[in-house]
């Protein structure tokens, strides 16, 4: 299980210079973990370190602020960059990190914990529903509500990846050495499944297949 553990930090190190194919190099630790577990009678699950909301909430909103000012390569899955098509780019830093928070609890409301149970993904079909409503809230944003049907797909779309990207960095930041691997690497596979509108890892959908 050292062994195990040790190629999983190793993997988390290189994720970001590889770029590509972090789906795949996810579930090829996770592998690793259930396999050197096979011989113990229980795994212990990656303790994740506490992080306060108000701190967290601060980290994004000034992140948010700093990379709104510019092109950020690699920003997803290390290789393509932060640039958005629909008018999620216009909303303030504050709205962008309410809405990073508030996907995060939802999230773990929803019991997903793919660090240690990977089928837990929440469907993208409920994270999509999720942002729908959070988006057309008066309170949160008066914009969203007058786009056309496609770009609603699309900023919906958007706002879920740049949000968890703003959200896991911030959280990585601030919990620094005490994140473990295995949660950076459930992250990059969330995002994958999320980028392809994924329902489940066999049920990929696409922008077409999405409501109107």
């Amino acid at each position: 299980m050292q062994q195990a553990a040790r190629l999983l930090q190793q993997a988390a190190r290189l994720r970001k210079p590889l770029g590509l194919h972090l789906h795949k190099l996810a579930l090829l630790c996770f592998c690793i973990l259930a396999i050197a577990g096979c011989s113990e009678q229980s795994a212990t699950p990656p303790v994740l370190p506490k992080v306060p909301d108000d701190e967290l909430r601060k980290s994004i909103t000034d992140q948010a602020h700093q990379v709104d000012q510019t092109v950020i390569d690699g920003w997803f899955f290390g290789q393509e960059p932060r640039l958005f098509k629909s008018a999620y780019r216009k909303t303030t830093p504050e709205q962008k990190a309410a809405f990073a928070m508030d996907y995060a609890k939802m999230i773990t409301n929803s019991g997903q914990q793919m660090e240690v149970k990977w089928d837990s993904y929440v469907p993208y079909s409920k994270r999509r529903d999720f942002a729908s409503q959070w988006w057309s809230d008066p309170a949160h944003d008066t914009e969203f509500v007058k786009q056309d049907p496609k770009y609603k797909v699309m900023w919906i779309h958007e706002a879920l990846l740049d949000g968890s990207e703003l959200w896991w960095r911030s959280y990585e930041r601030l919990g620094g050495a005490s994140v473990p691997p295995p949660a950076v690497l459930a992250h990059d596979a969330e995002q994958s499944l999320v980028s392809k509108y994924s329902e489940s890892d066999n049920n990929p959908g696409s922008f077409s297949t999405q409501p109107r």
